[in-house]
């Protein structure tokens, strides 16, 4: 069977889709490298199974029953045509009839394995999207393997090339004047142009060589143009085979304008030394753009537009040139380039802006390199060969259906960018008109060219440079400190101190209060260059962060039970040590205030960190995992939903009926849900990288949030709210703060993988296309059950405790018990004596 994508090596959906359905006569592929012990049919071997079997008692039923449909209509339509005479009546009428019954029959048509024609046809579709979303994440493991995590890196790709495009284009233009084959208008000392006298071509065409250098101007002497040359079928190659070609476009592109730029400015010479009285031009001029710029800019008409010196008296009484009003002068401050008032005001808005549009040409022209450069690095990570054990370990190999499982592996890779630097940025080296350029005795307008562009940019983008600036977190949070207990009980405070330093040290780490490293950067390069986006994923930050909770707690509770059992012993030998019997009220008060103050803190303190612990360091790391699986459990479960309906789609088909499609008939909702389990894998990867991304713009928005909220005056760590309370106060605090951030934290990353799910299912509303609706919803019942684990392991401590704290009951008790046995036999002592 012909397959329009490759597929991964070996994919796992072509190898669960082959146990439930088989290989349905070769429509489901064996993968080239299946997995071991996947018993997979090879190739030109057909297989059965228990669906094949009931499908095809199945469709023989429905093929019955199409059948039935087809005689009744025959009938009805043969009387109908008697009857009413027309083509199968009015009710059936219309040439679609027919067909549609012909090929719902078809459709019903055994195919093999026990499927049905229509069956294959849809899992042929079906098949296609796992290629689809095969390459799509071929795509994805290539990027990582050859850039880097894409959750934290991006290529910059050639983000300032704007100046070297001016140098290039004031270059050319000096260029194009030089090129110019007239004579000096006016004559006498005025600099001509160097082709007039001269051999030259009349264009100077951008041609790649192996050189690697453009000259402009004669020799070079109006700059140079140096770009890459290695051209062979490298990474390196195709991309400069790429800038080759996005700079040949940009080069004669600016080459042109430049040309158009230097006529006009040698129009407006002849116009100025040569129109006398007259408005008709000299031959071979273009006067009608100078003229448009008297009568509507100055009111003046043809005649009046410029009266030279050697005017009439009456025209010119002080016999003094006076050309449009300004006295512009077809010189700057040199003979070697245009007025730059002319420059401004005549030359852009009147001749060049007519003939080419208010745009900026330049910064079309850099968005243009950028855009093919782009174009030709996304082509080259498509198809860059990944090393074997780098696509093993990214998952490329199994395909689309693990990507989930592999988010971590993706997130936490960490490789050097081969494309940094692969293609060298071109350069411009602009004209040196000084002293021993040839270009210096001619017409250049190489200066001339500098003021156009100030002109073109403040036409068509304005005079606004605004920037802005954002605050950043800067403050560095102030933890309280000591022991805030009275000193006799500071003693018994060592547990509770090591407990909320693993809590605050763990909701510093997750939400990054005072590392001012989490926002985003920004760098500029004219090379590719990879540049970190964030200072790192946020779910591998929150999962050490509940990791390190975790972990705290078990040292926490050994502490706990080694200072029960430690003050229980004391208060157990405190009797004999005294020889007394009785009660140290010392001793007694320490072991009141462990068992009835502390002892409770404590296990609400480890109950809150198993609890947040498990949330952040279970459950939120298993989201991508959770939700991409539920995607994948629709997928089957609408593909087998789609075998089974492929016959009833048949009755469909062939089912007359005027109001719904010509060809298919009732049967084109089927297509449309078709359409949407061929799109659902490649949907599913898209929502997963894009919910990548997302969640480290989001958790790093709530980060900083939490840490501008938490450093500012008034807050407990900030810098005028210090309080001096102490850390049983600035734990209340840190709780409250914890228990908002978890439950902030778990609602975001929840909202940004629900992504996986929302595209599929709202995608092909855009074209008005119903999706279908999947399991990703149902994530809320994992997080319930780690919930509950972290209040399951919260209450084991509990009744732990509770237990010690019976033991110490019990102690007590026997103690008090001893007292009263020893009173009573000193009492009577007492009266054997008397």
């Amino acid at each position: 069977m012909i397959n329009v994508f490759n597929f991964a090596p070996s994919d796992a959906s072509l190898v669960f889709l082959q146990h439930l359905f088989g290989n349905m006569n070769g429509i489901i592929p064996t993968p080239a490298n299946p997995p071991p012990g996947s018993n997979l049919a090879g190739p030109g071997v057909q297989t059965l199974n228990v669906l094949g079997v009931m499908f095809q008692i199945f469709n023989t039923v429905i093929l019955a029953v199409a059948t039935i449909i087809v005689i009744y209509v025959t009938v009805v339509g043969v009387m109908s045509t008697a009857h009413e005479g027309e083509f199968m009546g009015k009710k059936y009428g219309g040439i679609w009839t027919p067909i549609r019954m012909v090929l719902g029959i078809a459709a019903l048509v055994p195919g093999g394995a026990g499927y049905s024609a229509i069956q294959m046809l849809l899992m042929w579709v079906i098949v296609q999207g796992i290629g689809a979303a095969d390459v799509l994440w071929n795509a994805v493991v290539s990027y990582t393997a050859n850039v880097g995590s894409p959750a934290t890196t991006q290529i910059s790709m050639t983000t300032n090339v704007t100046g070297s495009l001016n140098t290039l284009f004031e270059d050319l233009t000096c260029d194009a004047t030089s090129r110019l084959q007239f004579a000096a208008p006016g004559g006498g000392s005025n600099l001509g142009y160097y082709c007039n006298g001269n051999s030259c071509q009349p264009t100077n065409p951008f041609t790649p060589n192996s050189s690697g250098v453009y000259q402009m101007g004669p020799s070079g002497s109006c700059g140079t143009l140096n770009y890459c040359t290695t051209t062979d079928s490298s990474p390196a190659g195709q991309l400069c085979q790429a800038q080759q070609a996005a700079l040949s476009t940009i080069v004669n592109t600016f080459s042109n304008i430049a040309t158009i730029f230097a006529k006009e400015d040698y129009d407006f010479q002849d116009f100025y030394y040569n129109s006398g009285l007259t408005t008709v031009p000299s031959t071979g001029a273009n006067w009608s753009w100078i003229h448009n710029y008297c009568s509507s800019a100055l009111n003046l008409n043809q005649a009046q537009c410029c009266v030279p010196p050697k005017a009439p008296q009456s025209m010119n009484p002080s016999q003094q040139s006076s050309c449009m009003i300004n006295n512009f002068t077809p010189n700057g401050d040199t003979q070697q380039g245009a007025n730059d008032d002319m420059v401004s005001t005549v030359y852009w808005p009147y001749g060049l802006q007519l003939k080419i549009g208010n745009i900026d040409f330049i910064n079309t022209a850099a968005n243009y390199y950028s855009t093919q450069m782009s174009q030709a690095l996304t082509s080259l990570i498509a198809s860059e060969p990944v090393n074997a054990n780098t696509a093993q370990t990214l998952g490329g190999p199994t395909g689309w259906l693990y990507a989930g499982a592999h988010y971590f592996q993706l997130v936490s890779y960490n490789q050097a960018s081969s494309y940094n630097n692969m293609v060298s940025d071109f350069t411009v080296t602009a004209a040196d008109l000084s002293s021993g350029n040839v270009m210096m005795n001619y017409r250049n307008n190489f200066e001339a060219a500098s003021t156009l562009l100030g002109a073109v940019v403040s036409s068509s983008n304005g005079n606004s440079n605004a920037t802005s600036t954002a605050p950043s977190p800067s403050a560095q949070p102030v933890i309280p400190t000591g022991c805030g207990l009275p000193k006799a009980m500071c003693p018994l405070a060592s547990p509770l101190s090591s407990m909320m330093s693993s809590i605050q040290s763990a909701f510093q780490q997750a939400t990054g209060v005072g590392n001012t490293a989490n926002g985003l950067t920004q760098t500029g390069s004219i090379t590719l260059n990879t540049q970190q986006v964030l200072a790192g994923n946020p779910l591998v930050m929150i999962s050490a962060a509940g990791q390190g909770l975790l972990m705290a707690v078990e040292p926490a509770f050994l502490a706990l039970v080694t200072a029960s059992f430690a003050i229980g012993g004391v208060l157990g030998l405190n009797g004999w040590v005294l020889g007394t019997g009785g009660f140290d009220p010392v001793y007694f008060a320490f072991a009141a205030a462990w068992f009835m103050l502390l002892g409770p803190l404590l296990i609400m303190l480890m109950g809150a960190m198993i609890f947040f612990g498990a949330l952040l360091g279970v459950y939120v790391p298993m989201i991508p995992l959770v939700v991409f699986t539920l995607g994948v459990l629709s997928w089957f479960v609408v593909t087998i939903e789609a075998m089974v309906a492929g016959p009833i789609v048949a009755i469909g088909i062939l089912t007359p009926s005027n109001q719904e499609h010509e060809l298919f008939g009732k049967a084109i909702r089927g297509l449309n849900i078709l359409f949407n389990i061929f799109l659902r894998p490649s949907l599913m990867i898209f929502g997963l990288i894009a919910a990548m991304i997302l969640s480290s713009i989001i958790v790093t928005i709530v980060n900083t949030g939490f840490a501008l909220l938490m450093t500012s005056p008034g807050m407990p760590w900030g810098s005028a709210g210090q309080k001096a309370g102490t850390i049983l106060l600035g734990g209340v605090e840190l709780f409250i703060f914890l228990f908002a951030y978890v439950a902030l934290i778990v609602l975001v990353i929840n909202k940004c993988f629900q992504l996986i799910g929302i595209l599929p299912q709202r995608v092909l509303e855009w074209i008005g296309l119903q999706g279908h609706h999947g399991f990703e919803g149902d994530v809320g019942e994992v997080r319930q059950g780690a919930e509950a684990g972290g209040k399951q392991a919260a209450e084991s401590i509990g009744r732990a405790k509770e237990a010690g704290e019976a033991g110490y009951a019990v102690q007590k008790k026997r103690q008090e018990k001893k007292k009263e046995q020893e009173a009573a036999k000193s009492g009577a002592g007492v009266e054997e004596k008397k």
